[in-house]
């Protein structure tokens, strides 16, 4: 029991440290442009977009980090049957990057019991991802296997080498320094597709496209014989 709450204490203030590290960036980063502006008050159209760019990212750091700390391995407070086919093809109904193709594959109507809207955050952060890396095309499908609905999102970008298969789910974690910068994401989108689909009962996993290169990304979650929100 003191092991468990040692481990406990040391990931609380391993996540507060990354937490404080990864908001000093943005805030340092407009306070530099307000002073710039100060002094150089006819740029100013150009430091608002950058006070713009950086209020952004931080509001989306802070909305990660409040949704994560709602979940934290709890059930969803809201449970009803979701149809994972219509949350599919939401999150594929989405502006691409240019020179990128979002196909959508098989599509089993499979209901499961949980949040839809929490359901969907799990989809498109893994949308997001494949998109970011994709070097052409990624595709999202869903099919029943047994007592499981299986989420499926791959791209044909680098992949993710079997060694980091298991870190890419740490909060903050980076396997490149462009991860969260350049393309605007949180350093959180894994993390909350893990919590969000432990929460419903589910597990998440990476492994390579078949045919390659790229990664695929499986989600499966129970079943429920419920269709009646």
């Amino acid at each position: 029991m003191l092991e468990s709450l040692e481990t406990s204490v040391q990931r609380q203030r391993r996540f507060v440290a990354d937490a404080a590290h990864e908001m000093r960036t943005p805030v340092a980063g407009m306070t530099t442009t307000l002073e710039v502006a100060q002094t150089h008050p006819e740029t100013s159209q150009t430091l608002v977009d950058d006070l713009l760019a950086g209020h952004r990212r931080l509001g989306r750091l802070v909305n990660d980090l409040l949704i994560l700390s709602a979940v934290d391995g709890r059930d969803p407070q809201r449970a009803e049957p979701v149809d994972l086919a219509g949350v599919v093809t939401d999150c594929s109904r989405r502006p691409v990057p240019d020179g990128i193709s979002l196909r959508l594959g098989q599509l089993d109507r499979v209901f499961v019991l949980g949040d839809e809207t929490q359901l969907s955050r799990v989809v498109s952060n893994l949308v997001d991802n494949a998109l970011r890396y994709a070097a052409s095309t990624a595709e999202l499908s869903v099919r029943q296997d047994g007592r499981q609905a299986v989420v499926s999102v791959s791209d044909d970008g680098p992949g993710i080498p079997a060694a980091d298969r298991e870190r890419i789910w740490e909060r903050f974690a980076r396997l490149d320094d462009d991860r969260s910068r350049a393309s605007g994401g949180s350093g959180l989108g894994l993390a909350m597709v893990r919590e969000l689909t432990m929460a419903h009962g589910g597990t998440v996993s990476v492994t390579s496209r078949q045919p390659g290169p790229g990664a695929t990304f499986l989600v499966r979650l129970p079943v429920t014989a419920d269709r009646t929100p």
